[in-house]
């Protein structure tokens, strides 16, 4: 992840599963155990593959039940219509 305040954090992907927020289900997201701090929202979660290829995995939700969350690009791509921009 590469967050606004925390920088550039490494981790690993712990499982899926819903995220209950304030009575909201954010379902199939994505958790993990990277650093993340207030003002993270929204940074990119990727994959380094070489010195210089990277893989876009999904956006930064939050910390929430002890693991960091993010929604799978996957996700992104069916509920908005989008494909992010990558290079």
């Amino acid at each position: 992840m590469s967050g606004k305040n925390s920088g550039v954090q490494q981790g690993h992907i712990k499982g899926r599963g819903n995220l209950y927020d304030n009575g909201i289900t954010y379902n199939n997201m994505v958790k993990a155990d990277y650093t993340s701090v207030s003002g993270d929202s929204g940074a990119p979660i990727y994959r380094k593959i070489s010195s210089s290829d990277y893989r876009l995995l999904g956006i930064h939700k939050g910390t929430f039940y002890g693991y960091k969350w993010f929604s799978p690009i996957s996700g992104i791509k069916s509920d908005l219509g989008v494909t992010p921009i990558t290079a």
